[in-house]
């Protein structure tokens, strides 16, 4: 019976049980043919919507990525979801998997309109990404922190002359040649996290955070286990920088910080002391027009941070061995480097192409990840080039 409704119902329609109650001497009754007109107005509708063109187009878009993303899955995995792959002679290289991709970044608004304002800044050993902290400082309008790091390595002298921060024989922390307190950097950022906790949730905000402050706190908060702690207090980061350069377009040369606070104050400030270069920033965000929305509205999330780091990662392992195709010409270093984030190396463009030759090389190189971007090209004349390439290499 049900099975019978069900054919009734396809063919006939919603109302297609009047018949029935009719045929059976039965009054279907005023309501359920209101309920019934409006379901069948509704299928109606249903069914010449699916007729339409852009509704082909788009089963048709569905069923492409469907198949496109079980095809690179395959490759991906290898002989391992094979149909009878107990017979088949395996080698070691047809399970190896290749990774998935790494996503890029978003960096979009955070939506958390509750959270606290701490304005921050790091003086660092050098300039490298993962350089050891030497002093965290945070401020709101209220309260302040500020703590040096003991550092575990010898100072950059260039990072020294800017910051006034050198070290001596007895492992001691000097600014300006007088010893200051400090300790070691786990316990350093376990004092900034109780600092903050009662704040929580909290927007650190920095001048320039997204390419330097963010990553680096981000790196050695993360490097010293402390990554839950952290995010149960901060939310995420907002970068002045932009909304900087907005407000003062062409009323500046230039958009560092201590160039901004000249213009905004009309005074000089202590610059590359970690605790008043973030006092001035707040000084001169309240004296702007930039308020907590536009700085919400320039704010990013730790998981961005996150990916931004590991993709910085990846790229560091696997772009050596690339370096042949940068050299023969058959890629860019822009594309190299898109490839080598996204979690790819030589070794898996090789198998790729092993696996399903030229196509395995587009369907992986043109991988959305969770965002839609292509892990490496979408552009067919450099994907046959790579692999002209690597079939010219697997030759010789």
């Amino acid at each position: 019976m049900r099975v019978n409704c069900a054919v009734s119902q396809k063919n006939i329609g919603g109302d297609y049980l009047k018949d029935v109650f009719t045929s059976c001497n039965l009054s279907p009754g005023k309501h359920y043919q209101e309920v019934e007109q409006k379901r069948d107005l509704k299928r109606k509708c249903s069914q010449f919507k699916r007729t339409t063109i852009e509704a082909k187009r788009k089963r048709l878009s569905f069923k492409r990525l469907s198949t496109s993303k079980n095809s690179t899955a395959e490759l991906r995995e290898g002989k391992t979801y094979c149909p009878q792959i107990d017979t088949m002679t395996v080698m070691p290289e047809d399970i190896l998997q290749i990774p998935p991709p790494i996503p890029l970044p978003l960096y979009s608004p955070l939506e958390h309109t509750s959270a606290t304002i701490v304005y921050f800044d790091l003086e660092m050993a050098s300039l490298y990404s993962n350089a050891e902290i030497l002093q965290i400082a945070c401020c709101t309008k209220s309260a302040s922190f500020n703590q040096y790091i003991t550092p575990l390595l010898p100072l950059d002298q260039k990072a020294s002359e800017i910051t006034l921060l050198t070290g001596n024989d007895k492992g001691d922390l000097l600014y300006k040649g007088n010893v200051v307190q400090s300790v070691l950097i786990k316990e350093g950022l376990t004092r900034l996290i109780e600092w903050l906790e009662p704040l929580a949730p909290v927007l650190l905000v920095g001048h320039n955070a997204k390419v330097f402050d963010a990553p680096r706190l981000a790196y050695h908060v993360s490097e010293n286990k402390l990554l839950k702690r952290f995010e149960n207090s901060v939310v995420g980061f907002s970068d002045t920088l932009g909304p900087m350069k907005e407000a003062y377009k062409g009323k500046v040369h230039r958009y560092s910080q201590g160039t901004l606070y000249e213009y905004i104050m009309k005074a000089s400030f202590n610059a590359h002391n970690a605790k008043d270069d973030c006092e001035a920033l707040r000084d001169m965000v309240e004296q702007s027009s930039i308020n907590k929305s536009i700085l919400m509205g320039c704010s990013f999330s730790l998981h961005d941070v996150y990916l931004k780091l590991t993709r910085k990662s990846e790229e560091q392992k696997n772009l050596n061995s690339l370096l042949p195709l940068i050299s023969g010409s058959v890629i860019t270093k822009t594309v190299a480097t898109k490839i080598a984030s996204s979690g790819l190396n030589s070794d898996h463009l090789e198998l790729a192409f092993k696996r399903r030759g030229e196509k395995g090389l587009e369907l992986l190189l043109g991988e959305k990840d969770e965002y839609g971007s292509a892990r490496g090209t979408n552009r067919k004349a450099v994907v046959a080039k790579i692999a002209n390439f690597v079939k010219s290499f697997q030759l010789k």
